[in-house]
């Protein structure tokens, strides 16, 4: 992909600690940018309107396996889990999650995470965060406050945007809908059981790439690839690995990329990734 950015996406990717190489300069070697600031996250907003990826190193693509067998038992659908049949809606699915009890989660929940107005329309992107915490939970959003503003900006930058559809559209949501209980944290099992959610949503939005952003978003990859079992997220970024049948990028939640700026520049690499490869089915 070639490079071809004006002075203010220069200027955001600078904010994010991503350093951009052009013609006839050097890299230069500088110190990591403090941390993201409220304002500074907020200057980021400026629309990006070409698509175009900064120059980086080309990490290792992992091929998919083909029938990958599940790294973790997989365990038995909980009787209190809903059962969409062949052909979910989203009135069906928004009912079916407040009323879940098929994990333990549901016990510290005041609001489960998920819109409950119109249904999204077809995205291309799936972008898989962490369970949320109060301030999600609050919001009855995915993500909230500043990490928001962040990977909203994020996404900008590639084109993309939570409010289109389409190759432009990106769908926002939790791996699990229910905030932990006080000093709890999901479980593996939890997860397990909420994927009969995202397998609906995945039905109803029908995107291509999936981006799994967080510690407990990666584990979608380990439940279906037994050598990603005990591996890190250092270890899952760089590749193309699958979920539920889609291509599927690792990558740091944004709540992270607020508390560590070198990380961004990585973030960055994982975004290129997405967009090559999501070019490469095209």
């Amino acid at each position: 992909m070639s490079l071809q950015l004006d002075a203010r996406q220069r200027a955001m990717l600078k904010e994010m600690g991503v350093q951009v190489w052009l013609p006839g300069t050097a890299f230069a070697v500088q110190a990591p940018a403090p941390a993201a600031s409220a304002e500074s996250v907020t200057a980021l907003a400026a629309p990006v309107t070409a698509l175009r990826a900064p120059p980086v190193q080309t990490p290792q693509v992992a091929t998919p396996v083909a029938s990958p067998a599940p790294a973790i038992p997989a365990l038995p659908v909980s009787p209190l889990a809903p059962d969409f049949g062949d052909a979910p809606t989203w009135p069906r699915l928004v009912d079916r999650v407040a009323q879940c009890q098929a994990c333990g989660l549901h016990a510290g929940r005041t609001h489960c995470v998920l819109r409950e107005d119109a249904a999204p329309a077809q995205a291309d992107w799936l972008v898989v965060v962490d369970p949320p915490e109060e301030d999600e939970e609050r919001a009855r959003n995915a993500v909230a406050g500043d990490a928001a503003v962040l990977l909203d900006n994020m996404l900008k930058a590639i084109g993309l945007s939570r409010s289109a559809s389409g190759t432009q559209g990106a769908y926002v949501t939790a791996v699990a809908k229910c905030r932990a209980p006080h000093a709890t944290m999901a479980t593996t099992a939890d997860l397990q059981q909420c994927l009969v959610h995202l397998r609906a949503e995945i039905a109803l939005v029908r995107p291509r790439m999936v981006l799994l952003m967080g510690r407990f978003a990666q584990q979608l990859v380990q439940l279906e690839v037994p050598e990603a079992q005990r591996q890190p997220l250092e270890k899952l970024r760089g590749s193309v690995h699958q979920v539920e049948g889609l291509p599927a990028i690792v990558s740091y939640h944004p709540k992270v990329l607020l508390r560590s700026s070198p990380n961004k520049a990585k973030a960055w690499a994982d975004l290129c990734l997405a967009l090559d490869t999501l070019e490469a089915l095209a």
